[in-house]
């Protein structure tokens, strides 16, 4: 028993013990500071209503805000900003109830560039948006107007002949 405390003790005295035992403590603790600089920095803070979301837009504060309308659930993340426009990330979070070609798009983002003094969501004006949900929202409204042209073809022909 002696014998196995006395190489410890030894080992805690020998010099490279001693170098390879500081560079692991600088590396944990290397690895501790980026685990939470990466946090504190790149968390979002969130915003309970609409007017802390427009507040930190003008600034382009990093926030989050989920709006719980009737039918759907969306997620906003302010990311940081571009030139006079924020960067805003849209989450479509959940379908609770309405249209079933919306629960198919459920969970798809899309990234927004959006005006800071502007009192409308992203999804309203999608001109500035890129992704996925993007892509499948504007399907299912071109989808939407082909069967309205379909059902109303009659009544269109009937227009147009007027003109």
């Amino acid at each position: 028993m002696k014998r196995g405390l006395k190489f410890k003790l030894n080992q805690v005295t020998n010099p490279a013990f001693k170098k390879r035992l500081f560079i692991s403590l600088i590396v944990l603790g290397i690895l501790l500071v980026g685990f939470f600089g990466y946090f504190y920095l790149f968390s979002a803070d969130k915003c309970n209503d609409i007017e802390c979301y427009n507040n930190a837009l003008k600034d382009c504060d990093k926030i989050y805000y989920l709006r719980d309308g009737e039918n759907l659930v969306w997620r906003y993340e302010i990311i940081g900003k571009k030139d006079n426009l924020c960067t805003v990330e849209v989450v479509l979070s959940k379908v609770k109830k309405g249209n079933l070609a919306f629960q198919d798009i459920e969970g798809n983002k899309m990234v927004c560039n959006v005006e800071k003094i502007t009192n409308q969501f992203p999804e309203d004006d999608m001109y500035q948006c890129t992704g996925l949900l993007k892509e499948k929202l504007q399907e299912y409204l071109i989808d939407k107007m082909h069967n309205y042209v379909l059902q109303n073809l009659g009544e269109i022909k009937e227009n147009l002949k007027q003109i």
